[in-house]
């Protein structure tokens, strides 16, 4: 009996996460073509995430289309998202800040999770 409940606690703290997976310019909605699952390495989080950056050109901050997928640990740190990026004018100008949203549940990285867009 012992052996067995040792056993069933290994599988729940090896469990991956399953997130969402989606690159490219219809990201934006919840599931399209572009979009599947991927099973994301124990220790990852489910991340969806995009950048703003500030266009010279047209003097505007633009955004570019959410990404989704899985991010390790560090990606997922308060401290590099948009709002404390934005105070560095060469970073926001020449590289573009992140908007992160981050969370640690099988799917929870919808667009509607965290109102990113």
């Amino acid at each position: 009996m012992r052996n067995i409940l040792v056993f069933s606690s290994l599988l729940v703290i090896s469990h991956c996460l399953t997130c969402y997976h989606c690159i490219g310019t219809d990201c934006d909605t919840v599931v399209t073509r572009s979009t599947s699952t991927i099973e994301c390495p124990v220790g990852s989080f489910c991340q969806t995430a995009k950048f703003q950056y500030f266009d010279s050109d047209y003097n505007q901050v633009r955004a570019t289309k959410p990404a989704r997928g899985c991010s390790v640990a560090r990606g997922c740190m308060n401290s590099l998202n948009v709002d404390s990026c934005k105070s560095d004018p060469q970073q926001f100008m020449m590289i573009g800040c992140p908007t992160r949203y981050c969370c640690d549940t099988d799917l929870c990285n919808t667009i509607e999770a965290k109102d990113l867009l």
